[in-house]
């Protein structure tokens, strides 16, 4: 990361940003936003089949509009 972070607590992070220089104070919140969002892990969820069938006669009901 671009910034130092200084960790109080796990759950509860505080980053010090400098702000001498506007793109530096954006470089640095960019880069622990995006470092941030990447360890969330995030996945579209699972679709179950009866979720398909809802959605293919939603589908069907939208086309015949």
């Amino acid at each position: 990361m671009c910034g130092s972070p200084g960790i109080i607590e796990p759950a509860a992070p505080w980053f010090v940003v400098p702000a001498d220089y506007k793109w530096v104070t954006r470089a640095v919140v960019a880069d622990v936003v995006t470092a941030t969002v990447r360890g969330l892990d995030l996945a579209y969820p699972e679709v179950t089949p009866e979720q398909k069938k809802r959605l293919a006669e939603a589908r069907k009901k939208l086309d015949a509009e």
